[in-house]
């Protein structure tokens, strides 16, 4: 168990959390007012410092560990066996995704996931093939943090894990809830776990390799607020409200076009700039769909 957390993601803290839609097999990154409420206090991040530390650990783990691994990985595999390993790994996680169906009140969804477990565990050759999608069965994405969410839990504030990475006090609590009810933590050997958490790592960092261009600027700011976006529109089923972590920027400019001696010609040529943030994920657009593609041609 401890080594399976200690190599689980490797590469999460340094990257962006890219979310699969949670009806489709296609990435979607959440736009940049897709974040959470506010936690008590109205401070978001208030373990910063903290964060921040652990964040270069974990960069610096990426830098020399998990990035090259996955580069290596990438050169010597085909890109269709990288498909299937994916694949594989979603299939591997769909009785936590059915359990939490279950406990968030979606019996369509329990239903529709256990047949794609089925399907795809047998006809799929253990869930290296997704014929579940060729059918045109939806893939749903769940945990225990989002079903903890659904019943009205705040994210708490943002937190780092170490090797881990980006989080939160509620998704914290919901990770160990997932591992601890993941039929593979009790029945394969640990051995052939730790097996599998390398793969499941080094195939995750190789599929994040082409997106690395969206991070822009303060990079643990980036992450932070395109982690935070992603877990609040899993929480919501893509149902999305403001980003507190963009009000401050927003209040600015909107200062800034009410400022007296401006001509409305020059506030609106300043306004136009959007911060970063908001910027970056549309950015990521062109090489979410080349990998949807790739899933599809498998």
């Amino acid at each position: 168990m401890k080594f399976r957390g200690l190599l689980l993601l490797l590469c999460l803290g340094a990257m962006p959390a890219l979310a699969d839609d949670k009806k489709s097999n296609k990435v979607v990154v959440p736009e940049a007012d897709a974040a959470p409420a506010k936690v008590a206090g109205g401070n978001p991040d208030p373990w910063e410092k903290y964060n921040r530390a652990i964040f270069r650990f974990n960069d610096r783990l990426d830098r020399f560990i998990a990035k090259p691994l996955a580069k290596g990985y990438r050169k010597v595999t085909p890109s269709r066996l990288r498909t299937g390993v994916t694949n594989f790994f979603v299939n591997l996680s769909l009785p936590v995704v059915v359990l939490n169906d279950l406990l968030q009140g979606k019996p369509r969804d329990a239903g529709t996931d256990t047949v794609r477990f089925l399907i795809n565990s047998t006809w799929g050759v253990a869930g290296f093939i997704d014929h579940s999608a060729r059918m045109g069965l939806p893939r749903n994405e769940e945990d225990f943090g989002q079903t903890l969410g659904k019943w009205g839990a705040a994210p708490g504030p943002y937190l780092v894990f170490p090797v881990i990475g980006p989080s939160s006090l509620r998704d914290g609590i919901g990770y160990g809830v997932d591992v601890a009810t993941n039929p593979r933590t009790w029945i394969i050997d640990p051995e052939v776990n730790v097996g599998i958490a390398a793969t499941y790592a080094i195939n995750t960092r190789a599929n994040l390799l082409e997106v690395e261009d969206i991070v822009q600027g303060d990079r643990y700011l980036f992450i932070r607020d395109l982690y935070m976006q992603r877990r609040e529109y899993l929480v919501r089923d893509g149902k999305v409200e403001n980003d507190p972590f963009l009000d401050d920027s927003s209040d600015e400019e909107e200062e800034g076009d009410t400022a007296p001696g401006q001509g409305g010609d020059a506030g609106d040529a300043e306004a136009e700039p959007s911060s970063e943030v908001s910027q970056a994920p549309g950015a990521g657009t062109a090489s979410d769909n080349k990998d949807a593609a790739d899933d599809d041609s498998f």
